[in-house]
């Protein structure tokens, strides 16, 4: 049995080869015939640069994914409360429930939907869980988690997690998702 390889971040080919798309791609195609390893490349929106710089390669990856970050809206919101169900039940230590409404919210607006985040501040909070010999997590945790993982500079109401959040949308001057598109939440 043949697997393919994997190439995580496939944008850093564009975004660092002096020489442009094109080579890359070429580069690409050529591992490809020299190895004849099937090829699964990841990475963000501007990784189609390589394929639209390559017929031949567009070819060969003509069947591609797009996955964007969670929305948060009355008819999506679902996908997301399930992912974090999902993540809450294989957690190795106690929790408080990640999908009460108010919770949703805060990992929503935490994350700004990406998985990333998300990932980060979860994992974090179960560190934290262990090395202090917590009983589980709880907000206070996941506030230092977020501190720790995506915000350092987090004030109270800025936080999601802290009891004195606002519920804003971490979009302001020198937050976190400051560059990124306002989207409804």
């Amino acid at each position: 049995v043949c697997w393919p390889d994997a190439y995580d971040e496939a944008q850093h080919l564009v975004d660092y080869r002096r020489n442009g798309a094109y080579e890359a791609a070429d580069w690409i195609k050529s591992l490809m015939n020299e190895t004849s390893i099937a090829f699964v490349l990841i990475g963000l929106k501007r990784t189609e640069n390589l394929l639209l710089a390559n017929e031949q390669l567009r070819r060969r990856f003509s069947a591609t994914v797009a996955y964007d970050r969670f929305t948060f809206s009355a008819n999506t919101s679902l996908h997301f409360v399930m992912l974090l169900q999902a993540i809450e039940g294989e957690l190795p230590v106690q929790t408080i429930s990640f999908v009460e409404p108010a919770m949703i919210k805060r990992f929503y607006l935490a994350s700004y939907g990406l998985i990333d985040y998300l990932i980060k501040i979860v994992d974090r909070a179960v560190w934290l869980v262990q090395v202090q010999d917590l009983v589980g997590i709880e907000l206070p945790v996941l506030a230092q988690a977020f501190e720790d993982e995506v915000w350092s500079y987090a004030t109270e109401d800025r936080n999601p997690f802290s009891a004195s959040f606002n519920f804003q949308p971490l979009f302001g001057k020198r937050e976190p998702f400051e560059t990124f598109e306002e989207s409804s939440t």
